[in-house]
């Protein structure tokens, strides 16, 4: 098993010296008052219904092909992360300029991407675990849902925080962490800036696509 966003998107990012987004930070490093015990209960929910689907895949990954740990990840996914709210963020200001329909082809195929991500590096275990922990409230209203995966062999807890937002389905996450300092999302944001500025929202989906196919092949 390979943290899922940290070989293809946080390693580029930190070579490149990429600097996390202020406001994204900060809510990731601040240690803000307790979230209301109902909230807490609701983000640690979905988190830890995640992981229980994300484990149980990791245990049969050898046994399981690509499409099929893709299948058995695309509803969990969608039911822990806001993807078209992460598909906005990711793609930045230009968002405002796109059509409705390139918003949705956008969306599809970020969404493609992400769960191919989770199928190619969810590909084993090593009697790995996660833990979730409590949430802390951030001041807009979201909550910094706190987990860690559990590594084997005396190796360091690896840090997986999650900040997540209330919407008219529940809680979600719209961003994660990496050991409180790497934001995914401002990773993506990253490399997908200069696509998006020289080829629309065409190249974006052109690019997610053919990188979605890839892992599929590998």
């Amino acid at each position: 098993m390979r943290i899922p966003f940290k070989p293809v998107l946080l390693i580029p990012a930190l070579l490149a010296g990429l600097a996390v987004q202020p406001a994204l930070a900060a809510q990731a490093t601040a240690v803000p008052a307790p979230a209301a015990a109902a909230s807490q209960q609701d983000s640690k929910a979905v988190i830890e219904a995640l992981y229980a689907d994300l484990l149980d895949v990791m245990q049969q990954a050898k046994q399981l092909s690509f499409e099929q740990r893709y299948d058995k990840l695309a509803g969990p996914l969608a039911q822990a992360f806001d993807l078209p709210e992460m598909t906005r963020i990711a793609v930045g200001s230009r968002w405002r300029q796109m059509s409705e329909q390139e918003r949705a082809d956008l969306v599809k195929a970020f969404t493609n991407y992400t769960v191919s991500i989770y199928a190619d590096r969810f590909d084993g275990w090593d009697g790995q675990s996660f833990q979730v922990g409590e949430a802390r409230a951030n001041p807009d209203g979201s909550v910094l849902q706190l987990s860690q995966l559990l590594q084997t062999g005396g190796q360091k807890p690896i840090d997986l925080n999650y900040v997540m937002r209330r919407t008219d389905a529940g809680w979600r996450a719209v961003d994660v962490y990496l050991n409180a300092t790497i934001s995914e999302l401002a990773t993506r944001r990253s490399e997908f800036s200069s696509v998006v500025r020289d080829q629309g929202a065409a190249g974006l989906i052109a690019l997610l696509d053919r990188k979605s196919r890839e892992m599929k092949a590998s």
